[in-house]
């Protein structure tokens, strides 16, 4: 039997990757609980909650790219499609938007260290 070829995700695919992992670990780092939607079930517009000892919240997670702070910017605004509002609109509770911002090279995504 063949060895079993594994794909790669494509750029925007890795983009969203990052940025829920980007995420998850921030919240670790607090010792705070994240809990991800599963893969394509964010029909809300909702990618997971951040889970508080007062109360979760709900987020929408956005890496990009696209956009960045940099030459002086300190606000970022970013577009908001109509359908997330509604979606957003119906919840009881606010949703967060979380915009992660990635340099356009991959390689400049993580840099290691040399280990001795």
């Amino acid at each position: 039997m063949a060895p079993q070829e594994f794909g790669r995700l494509d750029l925007s695919g890795a983009i969203g990757r990052y940025g829920v992992s980007y995420v998850r670990k921030v919240c670790a780092h607090a010792h705070i609980p994240f809990s991800e939607n599963s893969p394509d079930e964010d029909i809300f517009a909702l990618d997971g909650e951040i889970k508080f000892i007062e109360g979760s919240i709900r987020v929408q997670i956005k890496g990009t790219t696209q956009w960045t702070l940099n030459g002086g910017r300190s606000t970022l605004a970013f577009p908001v499609g109509e359908d997330w509002r509604k979606k957003w609109r119906m919840q009881h509770n606010p949703a967060f938007l979380i915009v992660v911002l990635l340099k356009r090279e991959e390689i400049d995504w993580i840099s290691y260290r040399k280990s001795e």
